[in-house]
């Protein structure tokens, strides 16, 4: 079987980082468990579809960050976003924490706001779960239905 990370591992060692490299995860304790550890989510993806990775990770209070491609900008709890003070603010004064694609500069400069901000692991988890509930989720897909027919 081919190893998966080849060539990355050898990079992290050669650089001296402190990476953790987390095949996938089939058990739901030991997922929620890790996503919990990080301070920061950053998804470097170049194509998305919504994704839910950022969502899982918001539920358990962990902040996200990333490029701005296919969807995963909109995942952002917008509640918590607003409440945070940051330079970079959008129109509707919540934090940016998605820059373009390959900016790894802009990337770096938004991951290093939110470990300055501090994180509010409590609160976020609580909004995100709450912004995306099954009820709440069934609920806006009831509505759209609804409103195409």
């Amino acid at each position: 079987m081919k190893q998966k990370f080849t060539g990355l591992k050898e990079l992290i060692l050669e650089r001296g980082r402190n990476y953790v490299l987390i095949d996938r995860v089939y058990n739901q304790t030991l997922l929620r468990t890790l996503y919990s550890m990080g301070d920061i989510f950053t998804i470097c993806s170049s194509w998305e579809n919504f994704p839910t990775t950022c969502i899982e990770a918001q539920c358990c209070g962990v902040p996200v960050s990333g490029f701005d491609r296919c969807g995963t900008k909109e995942t952002v709890i917008t509640e918590y976003g607003k409440r945070k003070n940051a330079e970079k603010l959008s129109e509707d004064n919540q934090m940016e924490t998605f820059v373009e694609y390959g900016d790894i500069e802009a990337l770096t400069e938004v991951t290093k706001k939110l470990l300055e901000n501090g994180n509010e692991k409590t609160q976020l988890s609580n909004i995100a779960k709450k912004c995306y509930s099954k009820e709440q989720m069934s609920n806006a897909y009831l509505n759209l239905y609804q409103e195409i027919m």
